[in-house]
């Protein structure tokens, strides 16, 4: 577990051999400039930042890195897993080393045990990761007591800035190293922000040059300008006396024809006058034919609102006169549809019973001829009692189809007399096609005279549908 369960990390053989190095480090408490937000490259280290002349040719990772090992995991799923970088990070933070983020390293493994620290691109950040070197060297977790023998690690956390040998390390960290960072020394980092300086100078005098060659060509244009402005000022100027010339001979026209049109006005006022009593005259005479209107326009709204609602309340009659004649339709095929029904069933059971007939004959035969009771007599008896019981289910079922059928002959009967009284009174027999004609009901002395629809053109009684239809189509023509 930690930095010595990942040691396949570290298999080039010059990183092993620093183990018996000893680091010497810069004054870290020294204050520097620096950008948050990355490398300045007009920024110089501090006076009060002492660079060794011997550090500055040690080649150092650029943007500066930090290298946290011995970091503690657990295995799960069969794999080694760590805490997160970001936790690493806010710890880091509130111990004052500020670092940008933290990236734990992972391989095919799991969780190596190590992760690397970004430091901010300034010298403010080369601040922090020397004091992020020195504050572990000093609390004995530095570069040299990870490699020693002599220190236990146990589950302490070691940290030192990335060199040379990290970078040029084989395994996941010289990878991450050699991906996102440079080899450079201190002097080498100096140089670059001195030569970066030195082209934006060149640069800033170039776009100083563009700029003066522009401004005098502005200049050169300012003056034609002037000019042309100087020249548009004179003839505006003439422009303004022909302009002030004309309007005045346009106010001595619009005087003569002020003077034209009140005349005319005089005169179409007298005669508006004139008019204007006659108007009164007969608004009067209006005013009092109104009144009598007044009275003959309400009773034309009464009766056209008492027209809207006899309509209204004709359509919800034919609506439901029609849904009538379309369930009395459906019942009347469902009636025949079971008629059919009993009349099979009705054939089945007189069929059926002169079957059992038939056996009975014969069985009374088989044991007259027969003395005591044969298989085949038994067979025969237990043949005419099965076909007695299905006897029975067929005179049951058949009585339930005649309850059905009565049942929906009243429901028929009852919306055919419904019909009928929808009926009375909207044909005229001379000239309709369906009609109502009178018919005795009954075969007794009792029988009574009822009323039923009738087809008058083919002389045959009339369906629901055809009553209803009819209706409609004289109420369409009404409208």
């Amino acid at each position: 577990m930690g930095g010595h369960s990942h040691m396949n990390c570290w298999e080039d053989a010059c990183y092993r051999e620093a183990k018996n190095q000893k680091l010497e480090i810069e004054d870290p408490d020294a204050g520097c400039p620096g950008s948050d937000d990355g490398w300045n490259s007009a920024e110089k280290p501090n006076s009060d930042l002492v660079l060794d002349p011997t550090d500055q040719g040690e080649k150092i990772v650029f943007p500066w890195m930090g290298l946290v090992a011995n970091i503690k995991t657990v295995v799960k799923n069969g794999k080694p897993v760590g805490e997160s970088g970001s936790k690493l990070r806010d710890e880091f933070i509130r111990k004052g080393y500020n670092p940008m983020r933290v990236h734990a390293l992972w391989d095919w493994k799991g969780h190596s045990g190590f992760a690397i620290v970004e430091f901010k691109k300034s010298w403010e950040g080369y601040r922090d990761a020397l004091k992020f070197d020195k504050d572990f060297a000093l609390m004995g977790c530095g570069k040299a007591d990870y490699f020693s023998s002599s220190v236990k690690h146990e589950e302490r956390l070691f940290g030192w800035i990335a060199r040379d040998d990290e970078y040029q390390s084989t395994g996941a960290i010289g990878a991450y190293l050699r991906k996102k960072t440079d080899l450079k020394s201190l002097s080498d980092i100096v140089a670059d922000g001195e030569r970066k300086d030195s082209k934006l100078v060149s640069s800033l005098q170039d776009e100083l040059t563009v700029k003066h060659g522009h401004l005098m060509e502005m200049e050169t244009k300012y003056k034609e300008a002037s000019v042309s402005i100087i020249e548009l000022v004179s003839q505006k100027d003439a422009m303004i006396v022909s302009y002030n010339e004309e309007i005045r001979k346009m106010q001595q026209i619009v005087h003569n024809d002020f003077n034209k049109i009140l005349v005319e006005h005089q005169r179409a006022k007298h005669e508006l006058e004139a008019r204007r009593r006659e108007l009164e005259q007969s608004e009067k005479q209006l005013r009092e034919r109104e009144a009598h209107n007044e009275n003959e326009i309400k009773k034309l709204h009464q009766q056209k609102e008492m027209n809207k609602r006899a309509i209204l309340e004709q359509r919800n009659a034919d609506e439901q006169l029609f849904n009538l004649a379309q369930e009395h339709q459906r019942a009347k095929e469902a009636l025949h549809k079971k008629v059919i029904e009993l009349q099979t069933q009705l054939d089945a059971k007189q069929a059926l019973e002169l079957e059992i007939e038939q056996r009975k004959g014969a069985l009374q035969v088989l044991e007259y001829l027969e003395e005591g009771e044969s298989p085949e007599i038994r067979e025969m008896k237990e043949k005419l009692e099965e076909k007695e019981d299905e006897l029975e289910y067929l005179f049951a079922l058949n009585q339930t189809l005649m309850t059905k059928n009565e049942k929906v002959e009243q429901e028929l009967g009852a919306g055919r007399k419904e019909l009928i009284n929808g009926f009375q009174g909207m044909v005229a027999a001379g000239r309709a096609t369906i009609g109502l004609r009178k018919a005795l009901r009954g075969k007794s002395k009792l029988s009574t005279e009822e009323a039923e629809l009738w087809h008058l053109k083919e002389d045959r009684e009339a369906t629901v549908v055809e009553g209803v239809e009819y209706i409609l189509r004289i109420w369409k023509r009404l409208k």
